[in-house]
């Protein structure tokens, strides 16, 4: 049927539908505007949604519109889309939502620095929990835009020392690896095994390719030239450009889509490379011609973080709490390539897989966590000096 609401009561129907989860968050501030802008608006609605709307609107009076009118069970968790954010799904939002009753309202555009400080400035935030990379929790930490995790109810006891921050808990860990072509390697017979073969072209023939990033070239080269992994920081600028200078001539491919550094390992164009773990392991799963190694790897992380002044923000820790623990990121490590930060949680991985994450203890002694810190008071400075590079 198709009923007139005056103002008042429209008001009340919107509020019931966004608490029942018919419409998302940001239509109700949309929907109330057209009905003070109208005074009445025409709704389609069926006999028993009707019948459910206004006896419950009886009971909960008016409705008071705010800059975010939410529901006192949910949160708003932002990621990243794709089969990331598939996996996050199946692994963390429906079980919590199964065990606590909380809904989470998913948003897929990729949590934004800018955008959160806009939001917290303007009074009209949105977003409970982000899944930052490391530079973005860094920076909005540092901005005030993120609560302090609560540990007293995010329990850290097992998760890796490297993985906890004053803002944000790492949920997973990914690495940057020496890829090789095992055409040319076969079985990985005589490929190179880190850095330093890497930039020894006379023992190592063969086309190259680095990714066209400052970071984290300057930690490879380092060790091409000899600094120990538990050695890097701060980094020696100087010697790493000067390392650089000495494969520059031999790299032929600076590639810039990680879809590109994956192709080109697969296909033959290069020999060796860089590339994620993931892509790799990915492709090297489907029978593509590809292998890595550990050694010398960049780990990084990605990192749950909440808003500054969330309205949700016990409940924001309390799901964290939950996307940490070790059975909820053993199952997410068993449908994506990125490793847990939670130690426990390979007493529930099969060891077969565990060989194809980046934290398996195995796999973590051979590489290197990516320092942050320091390229968060650097990065600026060196992005200027690699365009000059590259120019040079």
């Amino acid at each position: 049927m198709s009923i007139i609401f005056d103002e008042q009561s429209i008001k009340c129907a919107i509020y019931l539908q966004y608490v029942d989860g018919i419409i998302h968050p940001r239509t109700v501030r949309g929907r109330y505007g057209q009905a003070k802008r109208g005074g009445r608006m025409t709704v389609s609605l069926n006999r028993r949604k009707f019948l459910t709307l206004t006896a419950a609107g009886v009971a909960v009076g008016p409705f008071v519109h705010t800059s975010r009118a939410r529901a006192a069970r949910e949160l708003v968790v932002v990621s990243w889309g794709g089969s990331y954010q598939d996996a996050q799904r199946a692994a963390h939002f429906a079980p919590f939502t199964a065990e606590t009753g909380i809904n989470i309202v998913e948003i897929s555009e990729g949590p934004r620095v800018a955008k959160l400080k806009t939001q917290i400035d303007s009074g009209s935030l949105e977003w409970d929990v982000m899944d930052f990379e490391t530079s973005d929790m860094l920076s909005a930490g540092s901005m005030d835009l993120l609560e302090p995790i609560d540990t007293s109810v995010v329990d850290t006891s097992t998760i890796l020392p490297d993985a906890v921050d004053e803002f944000g808990i790492a949920n997973v860990s990914w690495s940057k690896l020496l890829g090789f072509n095992t055409a040319k390697y076969p079985n990985g017979e005589g490929a190179p095994t880190g850095w330093a073969d890497f930039w020894n072209v006379e023992a190592f023939p063969g086309r190259r390719a680095l990714q066209d990033l400052v970071k984290p070239n300057l930690e490879f080269a380092l060790i091409a030239d000899g600094v120990s992994l538990n050695e890097l920081y701060p980094l020696d600028v100087e010697r790493a450009f000067a390392a650089l200078d000495r494969i520059r001539p031999h790299v032929d491919v600076w590639w810039g889509k990680t879809a590109q550094g994956i192709q080109i390992l697969a296909n033959g164009e290069v020999d060796m490379g860089t590339a994620p773990n993931g892509r790799l392991e990915a492709a090297k799963r489907d029978g593509q011609n590809v292998g890595y190694t550990w050694n010398d790897g960049a780990v990084d992380f990605d990192w749950w973080c909440v808003a500054k002044g969330a309205p949700n923000r016990d409940l924001a820790m309390e799901f964290i709490n939950f996307a940490i623990a070790a059975e909820g990121q053993a199952k997410l490590a068993s449908i994506i390539d990125y490793g847990p930060s939670n130690t426990e949680a390979w007493l529930l991985i099969d060891p077969e897989r565990a060989a194809t994450l980046p934290t398996a203890p195995d796999n973590l002694k051979a590489q290197f966590v990516l320092g942050n810190s320091w390229w968060q008071d650097n990065e600026a400075d060196m992005l200027r000096r690699w365009q000059m590079w590259k120019l040079g």
